[in-house]
């Protein structure tokens, strides 16, 4: 079901601990903010193209911006804009595309542009608290979406271009030990989320639907939207919102189970 429209290119639903949702408009380059029981608002233009958005624990929203080529922190009060990460060893990222955070404040982004399955450059990276930047997986064909599990041990990771989910386990440093693939998707998988009985659910770009993952991998469940190109989704409670970029769309899903409380909201 639609609930508001005139977005450009909307991705990176976020919400925050006063039901308030926040997302990005990749084509418009501005956070958009949507309050409870409200309408849709631009909040603020990051003078690039912002493509994901997570809130720190702190109510803070971090922004992958691709067009800036960095990750931006934006005040949610005063909208003072600062980046945080925008290169590594000297060298500038090609264009950051999603972030999630973790229990200490950890902040796990992917930097995809550019890459391809005949150009695997793609990396995600890890940013600590304390500001240590470091590559938790590379070599991948446009890494993109990413979640992590209920305790930390797991990242979920999109790789578009293969049309795969990769499962990538986690040592106590934040380092990916080994990974492997979870599922194989039809589409373009994108955002995704987790549900509190670890259902894993995936926007896949051009398939014009969600995809349910069950715990553990296996057959995928196919959950349509309204529209071609569904970018992410956010739970709040037992919904699902779906940000689609066809048709520049917020849309809700009835799923009747919770979603994975962010570390965000713990």
């Amino acid at each position: 079901m639609i609930i508001a429209g005139g977005f450009q290119f909307p991705e990176g639903p976020a919400f925050a601990r006063d039901g308030t949702l926040y997302l990005v408009n990749l084509e418009g380059g501005y956070i958009s903010r949507v309050p409870p029981g409200g309408q849709p608002e631009v909040f603020h233009p990051t003078g690039g193209r912002p493509n994901g958005l997570a809130i720190h624990k702190d109510g803070s929203l971090y922004v992958a911006d691709s067009g800036l080529r960095a990750v931006l922190r934006v005040d949610p009060e005063t909208k003072e804009q600062q980046a945080v990460a925008g290169a590594f060893r000297g060298r500038p990222f090609n264009g950051p595309n999603d972030l999630c955070f973790g229990p200490d404040g950890t902040l796990f982004f992917t930097d995809p542009l550019h890459s391809s399955a005949e150009n695997p450059i793609g990396k995600v990276y890890r940013l600590t608290p304390a500001g240590r930047l470091s590559v938790v997986l590379d070599g991948l064909a446009f890494p993109n979406g990413l979640c992590l599990s209920e305790d930390a041990s797991i990242l979920y990771l999109a790789e578009t271009k293969r049309h795969r989910i990769l499962r990538c386990r986690l040592d106590a440093a934040g380092r990916c030990r080994e990974w492997d693939v979870y599922a194989q998707v039809e589409g373009g998988p994108d955002g995704m989320a987790l549900d509190l009985r670890g259902n894993l659910y995936v926007a896949l770009y051009g398939r014009g639907a969600v995809g349910v993952i069950p715990p553990g991998g296996g057959s995928v469940t196919y959950l349509p939207v309204d529209g071609p190109r569904p970018t992410n989704v956010a739970f709040h409670g037992e919904r699902l919102y779906v940000t689609e970029a066809a048709t520049g769309t917020l849309q809700v899903l009835s799923i009747g189970v919770p979603g994975l409380p962010l570390y965000s909201h713990r």
